[in-house]
């Protein structure tokens, strides 16, 4: 083997390794990366349907609600509206006052 041969041997060998190095690092990221978006949309799901859950514990202790009203609660998922539904579910007069002001 000559030395130039040596040289470039060790120069591939040397850009494999960094190659490898960099590959796994930009793995990692993305796993990183990955596994927090998980546990982000994992926390909004359980926020939005233990909310969901408040709101329907409050209207069943207070009212007989409808499968279609349950149905439409539990389907919701704007964290938004629920928040503003488990108020209203406390503060309405009726069923029928909370159904318009849905």
């Amino acid at each position: 083997m000559t030395l130039g041969e040596w040289i470039k041997d060790d120069a591939e060998d040397l850009a494999i390794e960094i190659a490898n190095d960099i590959a796994k690092d930009m793995a990692q990221d993305m796993a990183k990366n990955i596994a927090q978006d998980l546990i982000e949309q994992s926390t909004r799901q359980t926020v939005i349907k233990t909310t969901a859950e408040a709101v329907l514990d409050i209207l069943e202790l207070r009212y007989s609600i409808t499968p279609e009203i349950h149905q439409k609660i539990l389907s919701e998922s704007d964290i938004h509206t629920l928040k503003i539904w488990h108020k209203l579910a406390v503060t309405s007069t009726s069923l029928e006052d909370f159904i318009l002001k849905m």
